[in-house]
């Protein structure tokens, strides 16, 4: 009996996990479903330049990467970089600046419950 097609929660797992997390079977999978779809390829290589992004700090990349999502024909990520492009500045601080506001986030979200 063959193996079940992985879920699409799987699959994006090993798009956006850690590659050091991804067993070499997921790869060999993640691998064969890129051949077959030249979509998801696209749709694995843009996400994993955006973590690359976030994981980096390298905010410099965001407007290469946003002018490259909307000339792809990944029109599911359009939406997500008209998104980043509205507030863009924010964006872009977030993916180049070293503090965030995250103790403040959680004092403001553990006062309001």
């Amino acid at each position: 009996m063959p193996k079940a097609a992985p879920g699409i929660r799987e699959v994006v797992r090993w798009i956006v996990g850690l590659p050091e997390n991804v067993s070499e079977s997921a790869r060999q999978h993640l691998k064969a479903i890129c051949v077959r779809c030249s979509h998801i390829d696209q749709l694995r290589v843009l996400a994993r330049k955006f973590i690359t992004m976030l994981r980096t700090r390298t905010g410099e990349r965001l407007d290469p990467w946003l002018a490259e999502v909307e000339a792809s024909s990944v029109t599911e990520l359009h939406s997500f970089a008209n998104g980043l492009r509205k507030d863009r500045d924010a964006v872009l601080a977030g993916l180049t600046v070293p503090w965030n506001s995250g103790a403040v986030e959680g004092a403001v979200t553990h006062a309001s419950k």
